[in-house]
């Protein structure tokens, strides 16, 4: 099984988060300062990509994202949704129930309604999580940025 949480990594040693699977395509980010027409920047950003699958093995139009790590995962635990949030559009995985900005500004969605504690939000129970990749500011009291996701 496939855990959203969890970073996967490329033959060349990048991190990669993998996001949904649609027939032979798997989507997601990666961790890297070489943009998709080679050239290199200063900085390390997450940037969209994608794989194809082949006989279980995750190749790239760019042969240094092709994953290594990827086991017995089952399908149908990447399926997504792209949601709304404060004027952001994002992509979060289907059993999403609730959003989040903690006080540090990362975003977080839940299975369940999360509990308010000192400094964040936190799962309870058997609820699973996962950390929103994608950039946003959020303004206003992150103590009022819960949302159900319908």
């Amino acid at each position: 099984m496939i855990d959203l949480n969890k970073k996967y990594k490329t033959k060349s040693g990048l991190e990669v988060v993998l996001l949904d699977i649609v027939d032979n395509k798997v989507f997601g980010r990666v961790y890297t300062n070489r943009l998709p027409n080679g050239e290199v920047t200063k900085d390390k950003k997450w940037r969209s990509a994608e794989w194809f699958v082949e006989n279980g093995t995750y190749f790239s139009k760019e042969s240094h994202l092709d994953l290594v790590e990827v086991n017995n995962f089952k399908i149908k635990d990447l399926r997504c949704k792209y949601i709304t949030y404060f004027g952001y559009k994002l992509y979060v995985p289907k059993w999403a129930g609730w959003i989040a900005t903690d006080q540090n500004g990362e975003v977080w969605v839940f299975e369940y309604k999360p509990q308010l504690t000192i400094g964040n939000f936190i799962a309870v129970s058997k609820n699973r999580t996962f950390s929103i990749l994608e950039p946003i500011e959020y303004e206003g009291d992150w103590e009022d940025s819960l949302m159900e996701i319908k």
